[in-house]
């Protein structure tokens, strides 16, 4: 069997090490003139408190030859190929360390990887290549596979002080100062092996949030993947990242809401070089139990142009949801409510709203020319402050706050938002149930969708209809940054954080994602209270155009009061459906 040698830097659980025969090389952490091994002399604690009370960074060295040599020659006799799997070499020495010292072993099959990385997605490699020679596999398909891994790992990282980045001269004493006077959090990426400043953001939270996207944007993309969450002595905050990106991924079938009451699988079409599509399909079952029917559906859809790879990706979904005994596969639609539902087929021209889908104009095509259908639209319209309300909507407001004895809530802080979150799942599951895409929300759902929807509002902008203590309607808005997104290309980095920043203030589109009314409140004008509400929103935030995001087509009520105060459709997505 395949022998594994790796190094502390990969973090390698020690059970692991263990239970595996892995020999884990020590690197060297040089603290002024004392030297130490890792994990030998200076354990992770005391290299922290080292750390802290340093005035210069440690440095380290690769680890020393006889170290390698001494696990050379035990392994050796076996007669089995060595695979040593260390860091990066723009990273480290340690690569160079162990070629010169299985110089010194001619006659044996050493094989030395630079996986390009370190740390987490290092311990994933080896915990996979030990996987691998378990199972019988040779050394070059598992050098190979390796290969193959490494340009897909990504590793992004938060700094919570720039204090470290300028002692090791990686930035200007000005700038970290700077930097701390604007609580400004830099977010590092490891690219080509190396570490480079990659985004900013101002305060821990909004940095966090955004590590949680660049996390959803990968792993989607490339299907069903390997996550590891590091941390350097915040445990506490690692853990509740990493519950966070579980649930949100769908990765962790233990913890992810959605598999206490349904299932899902996770499929990608790939060649020998790429991932050519990736899908999930899933059986929501809160959703066929609610509605009688024996639907599936498919979300994070993403196909090259190609009938062949589009077939072979839905022809694999279908006969998942066959084997589930299901007998519609219809999408995209999401996991839970709020994931932004089908696929743009008008309306490419414009900047997709916050959460809403917006993809390749070929995947009409595409899906059509594999059996797809329409099942049905959904309209995203645009509304001018030019275009003033009429007042006799203010007057029918008023008249039915004062007859019926409304009140308008709205917060001041997130914190106080965050109170209300299970009174406003309970609202949404009184006001939706007529609708195409509704599904009950589980108190465990409305946790999740609670944080997502604090992660992005202006506590401002929400608000609510009461009728004494009970809420009975509700208007979310949210300000439009994507013209910022969209001029700096996504990229936060070096400066692009100023603009996201700048345009979340200055910003003049708003979001509408949704207004709603408990049905006993319908039919009687309390609807002319959402509306006037949303104007005054926009007067008040001198917003002067809102994105109002995705009311079906078959709801005509909504459509035609849309209509009335103003709106202008001019996006659609759609939803598609196929036997299986």
């Amino acid at each position: 069997m395949v022998k594994i040698i790796t190094d502390t830097t990969s973090c390698l659980p020690a059970e692991f090490a263990r239970q595996h025969d892995i020999p884990v090389i020590p690197q060297v952490i040089i603290f002024g003139n004392e030297s130490y091994l890792e994990g030998v002399d200076i354990d992770h604690a005391g290299f922290m408190q080292r750390l802290k009370s340093s005035p210069e960074l440690p440095k380290t060295a690769a680890p020393p030859l006889e170290l390698f040599a001494k696990e050379f020659a035990r392994l050796i006799p076996s007669g089995e190929p060595i695979l040593c799997i260390h860091p990066s070499a723009e990273l480290s020495g340690t690569v160079r360390s162990a070629v010169v010292a299985a110089r010194d072993f001619p006659q044996a099959d050493i094989r030395v990887i630079d996986t390009r990385v370190v740390a987490g997605p290092l311990a994933v490699m080896v915990q996979l290549a030990a996987e691998w020679a378990e199972a019988g596999c040779d050394a070059n398909t598992i050098e190979s596979r390796l290969n193959e891994l490494s340009p897909r790992c990504r590793i992004y990282f938060l700094v919570a002080t720039m204090e470290y980045l300028a002692k090791g001269g990686r930035i200007s004493g000005a700038t970290a100062l700077l930097g701390t006077l604007l609580s400004i959090k830099p977010i590092l990426a490891l690219q080509a092996g190396r570490v480079e400043p990659f985004e900013r953001e101002r305060t821990q939270r909004r940095a966090t949030a955004r590590l949680v996207e660049l996390v959803l944007e990968q792993i989607p993309r490339d299907g069903q993947g390997h996550l590891t969450v590091m941390h350097a002595a915040v445990p506490d905050e690692a853990r509740a990242l990493a519950a966070q990106l579980g649930s949100q991924l769908g990765l962790n079938r233990k913890k992810h809401p959605f598999y206490l009451h349904s299932t899902a699988e996770f499929l990608v079409v790939e060649s020998e070089r790429e991932t050519l599509g990736r899908i999930a399909v899933m059986e929501n079952r809160n959703y066929n139990r609610s509605r009688n029917t024996q639907m599936a559906f498919f979300y994070y859809m993403d196909v090259v142009n190609d009938a062949q790879v589009a077939e072979a990706l839905f022809g694999a979904a279908c006969d998942w949801a066959r084997g589930q005994g299901l007998t519609q596969l219809i999408g995209p639609k999401g996991f839970m409510q709020g994931d932004g539902l089908g696929l743009l087929v008008e309306g490419f021209e414009h900047r997709p709203a916050v959460g809403i889908p917006y993809n390749y104009p070929y995947y009409d095509a595409l899906l059509k020319g594999v059996g797809f259908e329409k099942e049905t639209d959904y309209l995203s319209g645009h509304l001018s402050s030019k275009h003033k309300l009429d007042q006799r909507f203010f007057d029918v407001a008023e008249k039915v706050k004062a007859r019926r004895g409304l009140a308008i809530k709205s917060f001041s802080s997130e914190k106080e938002l965050r109170s209300w979150i299970p009174r406003i799942v309970k609202v949404y599951n009184a006001s939706f149930t007529d609708n195409w895409e509704f599904c009950p929300v589980t108190d465990e759902e409305s946790k999740i969708i609670g944080e997502r929807l604090i992660a992005i509002a202006d506590p401002r902008l929400i608000k609510l209809v009461l009728k004494g203590e009970e809420v009975i309607g509700f208007v979310f808005a949210f300000n439009d940054i994507s013209a910022a997104i969209q001029k700096t290309k996504g990229r936060v980095w070096p400066f692009g954080w100023i603009a996201l920043l700048r345009e979340f203030k200055r910003t003049t589109w708003v979001n509408c994602s949704g207004t709603g009314l408990v049905p006993e409140h319908r039919g009687v004008g309390a609807n002319a209270v959402l509306y006037t509400e949303l104007a005054k929103s926009m007067r008040d935030f001198r917003f002067r155009d809102a994105d109002v995001v995705q009311a079906e087509e078959r709801n005509l009520k909504s459509l035609g009061d849309m209509a009335a105060i103003g709106v202008r459709w001019y996006k659609r997505h759609r939803v598609y459906r196929r036997a299986v």
